[in-house]
């Protein structure tokens, strides 16, 4: 026991070695009168220690040493030089061989790597096809200012690297003059501030419906904060992505058969899903809670799904669209 007690203390008696920093606190309200000892780890603390760099390394030899021996121009032996020269020509080859095949007869890059510059330059202007044809427009200097500009609030961080040349103040002056060239928006349904001013990219991506309706519903914030441009600058982007999500839209009866809806009758949205037939029903209907419905009124199509409904089909829109196009069907 007096070794067992000896040992537990050493720590205690040793508190030099401890790779961290010792914590005390107390119990919780089942046990209060105790105190506990906690050790929050240092791993520069363990990064400091002057021990060998060894590797794990199993020899049939025990008398062979399995320390790890950094190579470097003083001690490495000629085989090991001369598969390091062949490494770095076959490299340079496939770079040399790369730039070739990417870049104009007149860009000339740094001997070595690219550089941040280098690279913006190149694949600065519109690319195109070997037929001509346009691949990708070129990005601005506005749009590369509004992306660093949402990076550095999205991330908390400064800039750094490449993209400093594109760091623009984070001032209203400077984001109102972004968002007036059409390259950064305001996405009115984030919830957090530093989400909100966005590349516009960014703004007409994801659920565009939804953005649509807020922007269309938060039309006077927008012009009296921003102004009409603005305004139309955002209705303009999601419109554009609206268009190409409608012309992507799949039916049960397109003419374009690829972009028709194609249900397995043994699928889980088959299974999960019934479709009942129309059935009149009362005015009152359409104010009880528990209801669910679809009606065209006053030349609109209104629908409306019960709460026990969107808890157990929370993609309820696309249930209503497939049965509008069902009832259209017929």
């Amino acid at each position: 026991m007096e070794n067992l007690d000896k040992f537990a203390r050493w720590f205690i008696d040793n508190p030099d070695k401890i790779l961290g920093e010792v914590k005390t606190h107390k119990g919780t309200k089942y046990d209060k009168d105790k105190v506990y000892t906690t050790i929050i780890g240092d791993k520069e603390k363990l990064f400091s220690l002057d021990i060998p760099d060894y590797m794990q390394v199993s020899n049939e030899d025990p008398l062979v040493s399995t320390e790890k021996v950094v190579i470097n121009e003083t001690n490495a032996t000629p085989s090991e030089v001369a598969n390091i020269d062949t490494a770095l020509t076959k490299s340079k080859k496939r770079i040399d061989k790369k730039r070739e095949t990417k870049l104009s007869p007149d860009f000339s890059p740094s001997e070595n790597i690219w550089s941040y510059d280098e690279v913006d330059e190149e694949y600065n202007g519109a690319r195109y096809d070997k037929d001509g044809n346009l691949i990708s427009k070129a990005i601005t200097e506005a749009e590369k200012q509004a992306y660093v500009l949402y990076i550095k609030r999205f991330t908390g961080k400064p800039i750094q690297g490449g993209f400093q040349k594109y760091d623009i103040q984070d001032n209203p002056s400077n984001i109102k003059m972004l968002m007036k060239k059409g390259v950064l928006c305001f996405d009115n349904t984030e919830n957090e501030e530093h989400r909100r001013y966005k590349p516009t990219f960014y703004y007409a991506s994801g659920n565009i419906r939804k953005k649509n309706q807020a922007l269309v519903k938060d039309k006077d914030f927008y012009v009296s904060n921003f102004g009409e441009d603005v305004y139309e600058n955002h209705l303009n982007a999601i419109k554009d992505a609206l268009s190409k999500v409608n012309d992507n839209k799949l039916t049960l009866a397109g003419a374009d058969k690829s972009k028709r809806i194609f249900i397995r009758i043994d699928g889980k949205f088959a299974e999960d899903f019934k479709v009942s037939p129309c059935v009149p029903i009362d005015e009152k209907s359409f104010d009880r809670s528990y209801s669910s419905w679809i009606r065209k009124y006053d030349g609109k199509i209104e629908w409306k799904v019960n709460e026990t409904a969107k808890d157990m089909f929370p993609n309820q829109e696309m249930v209503v669209m497939l049965i509008l196009e069902i009832i259209n069907l017929h």
